[in-house]
Order: C-alpha cells, then structure tokens, then sequence
C-alpha cells in the first residue's frame, strides 16, 4: 500500500495518510464541491519510511524557526 505525507494547506500541518484514503477523501470533497484543503508532499511504498521522513521534516522546521529568532 501507498503512504502519502500530506500538508494542510491552511495551517501547515502535516499528516500520513494512505493513497486510497486520499483518493476517497478527494472523491468525496469533488462531490459535495469542496475545495481540497491539503497537498502531497511525497509518497511512500512503506508507512515507516512515511512516519521517518515526517519526523524529520518536523524537526528541519522547528531548528528553522529556532534559528530564525
């Protein structure tokens, strides 16, 4: 199964969720005309390797903005 690291485009959280939930949620939110409120940011064959990579995306930005103040 497919894992996709996700951004909410409104707040910019990020999110796991997998390809299938995805392509329903989209479906769903077409449907009702809804506008799509996240993004991919990249894709995985493996949950794990999905959780890693948002762990490390997390901890890039908090030592950004660490630095930034």
């Amino acid at each position: 199964m497919d894992w996709l690291v996700c951004k909410n485009k409104t707040d910019g959280e990020l999110f796991i969720m997998s390809r299938l939930a995805r392509e329903v949620s989209l479906n769903v939110l077409l449907d009702i005309e809804k506008g799509i409120n996240s993004l991919v940011v990249k894709g995985f064959e493996d949950i794990d390797q999905a959780t890693q990579y948002l762990i490390e995306l997390n901890e890039t930005d908090k030592l950004i903005d660490k630095t930034l103040k």
